[in-house]
């Protein structure tokens, strides 16, 4: 049964509203990592994820340079199938799902995940198998890797000596490498043409 004070006030109504979007936005939210590339807004154009707020509001930079704040975390998609994958067995063989399925429906047969990736087997067992299992590790790491490149490049441009590491300057190029390759971006500070 209803509460009195909620029938008759309007505001607890909508705050009660709002405290729900909240708390769904809230659970959205872990799914996303920064540099993901996510499809949100009407058109469900994708773009990346620059980050999600305290409250579960995203900000999200398109292609074309420009972007958009306040996109509620929970009417983001992944531009591709959620992660994390695995190699599929059994029938599954040579495929790699998702853990959270892509399924259609089949008369007769009940249901089917459709799978991510395919690796044509039979050359080498072991060959393919390594391939597999590659495809998933990659993909499965693939966003922790690149913040952690990406915290090198911040940690680069701070003011200091760095500890006066000799290796630094090798650190923050392969970081910069390794973005630009996981992003297809052109590299932040290194291999541009010197005047």
């Amino acid at each position: 049964m209803a509460d009195i004070e909620e029938i008759l006030s309007p505001d607890l109504r909508l705050e009660r509203r709002r405290e729900e979007a909240k708390a769904l936005r809230l659970a959205a939210a872990p799914r996303f990592k920064p540099g993901q590339r996510v499809k949100a807004g009407v058109n469900g154009k994708p773009g990346v994820l620059i980050g999600i707020s305290p409250d579960g509001f995203a900000s999200i930079r398109w292609e074309d340079g420009s972007s958009l704040c306040g996109v509620e975390a929970d009417r983001l998609q992944f531009a591709h199938t959620a992660l994390p994958w695995h190699v599929g067995a059994g029938n599954g063989e040579g495929f790699v799902f998702a853990d959270e399925g892509r399924m259609r429906f089949e008369d007769g047969a009940g249901t089917c995940l459709y799978s991510v990736a395919r690796v044509d087997v039979g050359w080498d067992a072991d060959e393919d198998a390594a391939n597999l299992e590659f495809i998933v590790r990659a993909a499965n790491a693939h966003y922790e890797l690149l913040a952690a490149c990406r915290a090198v490049m911040e940690w680069a441009k701070t003011p200091g000596e760095h500890g006066g590491n000799p290796y630094c300057k090798e650190f923050v190029k392969l970081a910069d490498l390794a973005i630009a390759k996981a992003t297809g971006e052109k590299p932040e500070l290194y291999h541009r043409k010197k005047k």
